[in-house]
């Protein structure tokens, strides 16, 4: 089967919470035209999966593989790669939650151009220092990793075989238990995907019902795959993401030149609503000097 050619694939994981207009929105605007969204619907909602198969075209909609927000989305997650593998053939691939944005121009066009002068790297995001140069912790993780490859990961024999044999072809490229890069928004590359469908690693369901997140078992499949994980976010690279809440405060972002941000549901005293609708403001701005110069759309 010949394969459809996509500059960016855009993976999306909407739950019952949030249908992602916002999200959606960002991305067609800012992000290439030649896009494809592939929304995993597990909001068990009429309503929204109206909105998904209807607002635009470029917008595929996917069952959910199993459930839940650890084990649960990474079956789901690791379902869409390996469909979208076998039926695109794309550039790159941004992996995207419903309470991040897409705030600045073309960010598939930069980590492109890092892929390329680094081809060695699988996946771009906030890795051991986020956006701010604060220290990211892995030490939750690695208990959580150890948790389930140790003595108490015997209740589920086949999902510690998997995982304790993931562990043993990072080891071989100097992964350290619980590296990860944050799962809010991450962008892979077109090879890494190949590498971790050739190799199997997404054709698993034994994860379904693990604790580890699936950001923590992407990124160590990457390593296992031999690709390296690197920092998108510190200093002038684009991403601005956090755990919880906004990095830094909606101007500043925009001040410091990012492109995609996480999490949008509060920063000090703004809320969800407040943030969604300040850069909704802005895509509008934008929306309309696009139509002008796309590269200018900034004052």
């Amino acid at each position: 089967m010949k394969k459809e050619h996509v500059k960016l694939a855009v993976v999306l994981p909407v739950g019952p919470d949030n249908e992602g207009a916002d999200t959606i929105d960002g991305i067609f605007l800012y992000a290439t035209p030649d896009v494809r969204i592939f929304a995993i619907d597990d909001s068990k909602k009429s309503t929204t999966r109206r909105f998904l198969e209807t607002v635009d075209e470029r917008i595929i909609v996917l069952q959910p593989a199993a459930q839940g927000i650890r084990g649960g989305l990474w079956t789901s997650l690791a379902n869409a790669y390996a469909h979208i593998f076998e039926r695109y053939a794309f550039d790159t691939l941004l992996r995207i939650d419903t309470d991040a944005l897409v705030i600045g121009f073309n960010p598939e066009e930069d980590a492109l151009r890092y892929f390329r002068e680094h081809p060695k790297t699988g996946m771009l995001g906030s890795y051991r220092l986020d956006c701010n140069g604060d220290q990211r912790d892995f030490g939750v993780v690695s208990a959580r990793l150890r948790t389930e490859y140790g003595i108490r990961g015997l209740r589920n024999m086949r999902r510690r075989r998997v995982l304790r044999d993931w562990m043993k072809r990072a080891s071989r490229f100097n992964y350290e238990r619980g590296e990860h890069i944050l799962g809010a928004a991450v962008f892979m590359s077109a090879a890494c995907i190949e590498a971790m469908y050739e190799g199997s690693y997404l054709q698993t369901g034994v994860f379904k019902e693990s604790l580890i997140s699936e950001d923590h078992l992407f990124s160590l499949i990457t390593v296992a795959c031999g690709y390296e994980l690197s920092d998108f976010a510190t200093g002038d690279l684009p991403m601005g993401l956090r755990l919880r809440g906004l990095p830094d405060s909606p101007e500043n972002l925009i001040r410091r030149r990012k492109k995609i941000v996480h999490s949008v549901k509060y920063w000090q005293d703004m809320n969800q609503d407040d943030i969604r609708q300040y850069f909704a403001k802005l895509r509008d701005h934008d929306r309309k000097s696009a139509g002008k110069d796309k590269g200018s759309g900034r004052p």
